[in-house]
Order: structure tokens, then C-alpha cells, then sequence
């Protein structure tokens, strides 16, 4: 399913359109063996085994081929995967499942013009779930910066604004998590209006901006 919504994405943009997925739950690589790769798993992904694993979760390659065939030049992808606290981890029959990605993961999926990454925290790192919060503490500070705490003068949330926003927030709330970003852009593309566009800015004073 996730590979045909992929594909159905490819044929509804064109080089103008801005692309923004964001994908929740465990990643991680078999690092031997013949299914080694980078994967991606759903929510029914089958781990018992590497081979049934390899079998039910989105693979590297696969991810990887359906970035490309976008023809959409601003594309944004957001992984929030590998959580802690309270969480559980993959395990499989086997040995060779590691969570978290190589950096070279990232430099794969963000080939190509307009391209970029934003990941929930470094490969060797755990991505946090703060006690009683309803979402992990990345994709907490993501959507307060969507919904207006990463604006720019113009009203516009952009790209980079996004990163310099929940970078800091995540960290000072988990210093042993560091959010990631990577991206081969020549802009600092918009991802959103500032509450849809129902209010512009005005001006700024000393106490912040008025609407």
C-alpha cells in the first residue's frame, strides 16, 4: 500500500509541486547476510525472522526509487524512527538487525535536485517519547513548528526556519538526541502558510510580531 500511494504521489506532481513525507516507527539495517539494507517498518511489519522482515518492511532501495521517480524539485522527507522510552525494540530471530541508519541512508535518499532530509536523531542515538506526551518529543517540536513557532518575516514556514526551530527544542529537552538535516537545495523553500494563510504579518516591535 505504501508503495502504490508512493507511485500514485509520482503521477499527481510535477517539477512546482512541494512534497512533504514524514514517516513514524522503528528503522533500522540488517547489516549481514543476504537481506542486508536499510529498512523502514509499518506498523504490521513481520520480524521473527530477517527474511520475513526484508519481506513485510519498506526497504531502502524501495524508498529510495519511489524519492526519485517524484519529478517534484521540493521535496522534504521527515523520519522520526528508533524510539525510546517505553517503546520497545525490534528483535528478530537473527543477529543482524541494528535500529537506526548510516549516514550514507541519508545521502541516498536526498540524491537528486530539491531534496532534503530531516531525521529525528543521529544513527547511534535513540529517539525520545517524553512520560505522558502524546507524540515523540521530535514530532512534537515538528508540529509546533508547522503550526507557526518556525515563521519567517514573510509568513511563509520554510525549510531551514523548521530545522533551526526544533533542532535546539529537541535537544535541550533530550541532550542525548540530535535531530538531523541534510538536504541539496538551492532554496529555502515554503512548507506551509502561517496558520494556512489566514493572517500575514503585519509588523514586528519589541515584543515579538503583531498580526
Amino acid at each position: 500500500r505504501l508503495l502504490t500511494e508512493l507511485a500514485d504521489l509520482a503521477q499527481r506532481t510535477d517539477p512546482d509541486s512541494a512534497v512533504f513525507l514524514y514517516f513514524s516507527g522503528h528503522g533500522g539495517q540488517i547489516v549481514t547476510g543476504p537481506h542486508a539494507g536499510e529498512y523502514l517498518l509499518p506498523v504490521d511489519t513481520v520480524a521473527d525472522t530477517d527474511a520475513r522482515l526484508a519481506a513485510t518492511a519498506l526497504s531502502g532501495d524501495e524508498f529510495t526509487a519511489a524519492l526519485r521517480a517524484l519529478p517534484a524539485r521540493k521535496v522534504l522527507v521527515a523520519l522520526d524512527c528508533c524510539h525510546a522510552s517505553g517503546v520497545g525494540t525490534v528483535k528478530t530471530t537473527g543477529l543482524a538487525f541494528k535500529s537506526g541508519f548510516p549516514s550514507t541512508y541519508y545521502d541516498a535518499l536526498m540524491a537528486g535536485r530539491g531534496r532534503a532530509i530531516l531525521a529525528s536523531s543521529r544513527s547511534d542515538e535513540l529517539s525520545w517519547v517524553l512520560p505522558g506526551a502524546a507524540h515523540s518529543l521530535f514530532t512534537q517540536e515538528l508540529l509546533a513548528g508547522l503550526r507557526g513557532g518556525a515563521f519567517s518575516d514573510d509568513g511563509f514556514i520554510r525549510l531551514f526556519d523548521l530545522f533551526e526551530y526544533l533542532q535546539p527544542r529537541v535537544t535541550a529537552a533530550q541532550p542525548q538526541q540530535h535531530p538531523v538535516f541534510k538536504a541539496e537545495v538551492e532554496e529555502n523553500f515554503p512548507l506551509a502558510l502561517y496558520l494556512g494563510g489566514q493572517k500575514g504579518l503585519i509588523a514586528r516591535d519589541e515584543g515579538g510580531f503583531r498580526y
